[in-house]
């Protein structure tokens, strides 16, 4: 049994988000201020997730798909249809720019082609971002459209993945890193599917 289960129902418009993505997992750079949800929805075509951030600091530096996006103000979905099978990453920043890979292992990753991460549909409340707003807290949102066909996936109803969510600001001034489901290392590691959570297509 995972750590963690969610159940994401059939639909076309995820509610407001609700589900916490609260572990600290005591790493080190977690003032214990920021606070992070998200819910989701999904149909036969995609896979919707929307994020709500609060509290968190708002810092951008990287305004380019395929940069370091995990280094701003960062929300990330990470999904693995298949148990021991490729996981897919998939990062945005808060200006909409995503960073997104398919891998086995951490070391070896195959990333999104150009055409991929034009297919995967970014909204965020949050329109414009200048560098020097790094000092600043404050609440934004974000909402992401994966489809299917990019994860390889032909969903159904009952179908069970694992997966984990996150938000975080690699390079803000106060850094900081929560999951949803729980990781166990000593410093902050996302890129662990031996701590990913259930997720359940209802």
């Amino acid at each position: 049994m995972k750590s963690k289960v969610f159940h994401i129902p059939y639909g076309s418009i995820p509610v407001p988000p609700a589900e916490p993505i609260a572990c600290r997992n005591g790493w080190i750079g977690n003032d214990g201020t920021e606070e992070a949800f998200f819910s989701a929805v999904w149909n036969d075509a995609v896979i919707i997730v929307r994020f709500l951030t609060r509290k968190a600091p708002i810092v951008c530096r990287n305004f380019a798909d395929m940069a370091s996006v995990s280094d701003d103000s960062c929300v990330e979905v990470f999904l693995r249809p298949e148990e021991d099978g490729e996981y897919w990453n998939l990062e945005f920043n808060i200006a909409e720019f995503i960073n997104a890979s398919h891998r086995l292992v951490r070391n070896a990753k195959t990333p999104l082609t150009p055409e991929e991460c034009a297919a995967v549909v970014r909204r965020s409340t949050v329109r414009v971002v200048s560098p020097e707003e790094g000092n600043r807290r404050d609440e934004w949102g974000f909402e992401v459209h994966v489809p299917w066909r990019i994860l390889g996936v032909e969903p159904r109803k009952g179908m069970r993945m694992t997966g984990n969510f996150y938000a975080c600001a690699g390079k803000a001034d106060i850094p900081y890193y929560l999951s949803w489901a729980p990781i166990a290392t000593e410093k902050p590691d996302f890129h662990r599917p031996d701590f990913f959570g259930e997720i359940v297509l209802d």
